[in-house]
C-alpha cells in the first residue's frame, strides 16, 4: 500500500492548482476561478525565478519583495497597477496561504503580517447628468423593438443599479410589476 503525498512536498504550483480547484469545489464561478489564477499565477512564476518552489519557502520578506516588484511593475500600456490593483493581487495571495495554512501545507502564514497598501476610494470618472441621461433615452427610437427593448434595458439599469449581468440574465417572472420589483437571481457572489 502505498502512502499519500506529503502535501508539504507539493510545489507553489501544484498548491495553486488544488486551490483553484477548492474554489469551484465550493461553487464559485468560473470568473472567480479565473481572477484568482490571474492574480496569483505571476507571483508563481516570480518565485519559481527566484528558485522559491514551495510554500515553505516563501517568507514575510519575499513577500515584501513581491509587493515592491507590484509597485513598480508597468503593464502592456505603460501604466503602473493601481493601489487597489495591487491590494487585490495581495489580499488574492493572502487568502491563498491562509488556505495552505488551514489544510497544513505551511506551518505559518507569512502572509498574514503582509502590510496592504490603504485601499483607494473613487468615485466615477463620468456621471451624466439628469439632461444628458433624458437626450440619451430621447435619442433611441422606442417604435422598434429593438429600440424599445435598449430603452427598458437602460432605464433598469439606470434606476435600480443591477449589474451588466444580473441584467441580461433577468427573465419575464423576475419582474413584478404591481410591486414595482425585480428579483435579482444569482447575482454577485451567487446571491
Amino acid at each position: 500500500m502505498t502512502s499519500p503525498p506529503n502535501p508539504l512536498l507539493a510545489t507553489l504550483r501544484q498548491q495553486l492548482d488544488a486551490y483553484l480547484d477548492t474554489l469551484t469545489a465550493q461553487g464559485k464561478s468560473p470568473r472567480t476561478r479565473e481572477s484568482y489564477r490571474e492574480r496569483l499565477l505571476p507571483f508563481v512564476d516570480w518565485c519559481e525565478q527566484r528558485t522559491v518552489q514551495y510554500p515553505a519557502q516563501v517568507t514575510l520578506a519575499l513577500l515584501e519583495s513581491w509587493q515592491r516588484y507590484l509597485r513598480a511593475y508597468r503593464k502592456a500600456d505603460g501604466q503602473p497597477y493601481r493601489h487597489n490593483g495591487q491590494r487585490e493581487r495581495l489580499i488574492a495571495l493572502r487568502l491563498w496561504f491562509r488556505w495552505l495554512l488551514q489544510r497544513h501545507h505551511i506551518l505559518y502564514n507569512p502572509a498574514e503580517q503582509l502590510v496592504l497598501p490603504k485601499e483607494e476610494k473613487r468615485l466615477p470618472a463620468q456621471i451624466l447628468s439628469e439632461r444628458e441621461t433624458t437626450q440619451v433615452l430621447d435619442s433611441l427610437d422606442d417604435q422598434s423593438v429593438l429600440g424599445l427593448r435598449n430603452r427598458v434595458m437602460l432605464e433598469i439599469l439606470w434606476s435600480s443599479g443591477l449589474r451588466r449581468m444580473e441584467l441580461r440574465q433577468l427573465r419575464r417572472g423576475d419582474i413584478d410589476v404591481e410591486r414595482g420589483a425585480v428579483v435579482v437571481n444569482q447575482g454577485k457572489g451567487h446571491k
